[in-house]
């Protein structure tokens, strides 16, 4: 009720500050300005190229998501988020064990949580189960998380996972709102609707230090195919993939 989203507005902003204490420590101690890391773009056909897409050959996308995830946290990372063993609010896409973190319901202190431990090099998945909530936390991801490798010199490896959708779930929760992060840089942007998109994606993030942003939608999860290699024929001077 109302006093739930007092707690979010009026102690969210000062439980951010504290997850990032918490969660990275002091880790911001260098002051250094290398220049802002530019909105990276991930091409289709890279899927391809580097056979991700055989990979998660059978797989649908619920399923390359879940499994991947899995791995994540065999191998001692973190994965984090508010009702993470709600039936339907990630949509089949975790999977069922203990060892995740379940975050209480302030959406800006979680992400100052996140934002620590990424700066702790824990490199965590946060889940945002409805992409209109993207708005609270979102200050602390773009003005600290996208911001630290390039002012302080310190990286914040931090993967989002923000799951969109339209229409019943009302004016709040649901719809897409990528765009709050496309303006910012040192945020990588993706938008994966294939199984070997989302681990082209993935392993993007392992192998970088960057943030990355995945606008997930519902509707793609039960998406088994790939798209070809190349879809625009021969040699055309304008390709136009609308969305």
């Amino acid at each position: 009720g109302a006093s739930g989203y007092f707690a979010i507005f009026v102690g969210g902003p000062i439980g951010g500050l504290m997850g990032l204490v918490l969660g990275g420590g002091f880790a911001l101690r260098r002051a250094c300005y290398r220049g802002f890391a530019a909105v990276g773009v991930r091409r289709r056909d890279e899927v391809h190229q580097r056979g991700d897409h055989e990979a998660c050959m059978g797989l649908t996308l619920r399923e390359a998501i879940r499994e991947t995830t899995a791995q994540h946290l065999d191998a001692g990372r973190l994965v984090m988020g508010e009702c993470l063993s709600a039936v339907g609010w990630v949509n089949g896409t975790l999977p069922e064990r203990q060892d995740m973190i379940e975050l209480p319901m302030a959406d800006v202190a979680n992400s100052g949580f996140a934002v620590g431990a990424a700066l702790a090099r824990k490199r965590p998945i946060l889940i945002i189960r409805y992409q209109g909530f993207s708005w609270f936390g979102a200050a602390l991801i773009v003005n600290y998380a996208a911001k630290s490798k390039a002012l302080w010199g310190v990286p914040c490896p931090l993967l989002v996972r923000s799951i969109a959708m339209e229409g019943g779930i009302g004016p709040v929760a649901g719809s897409s709102h990528h765009s709050l992060y496309h303006r910012m840089p040192g945020v990588k942007i993706v938008s994966p609707m294939t199984p070997g998109e989302w681990r082209v994606a993935y392993e993007d993030f392992m192998a970088g230090d960057d943030v990355v942003y995945l606008s997930e939608h519902r509707k793609a999860y039960d998406n088994s195919d790939e798209f070809s290699p190349w879809i625009g024929g021969h040699n055309p001077d304008i390709v136009l993939f609308p969305i």
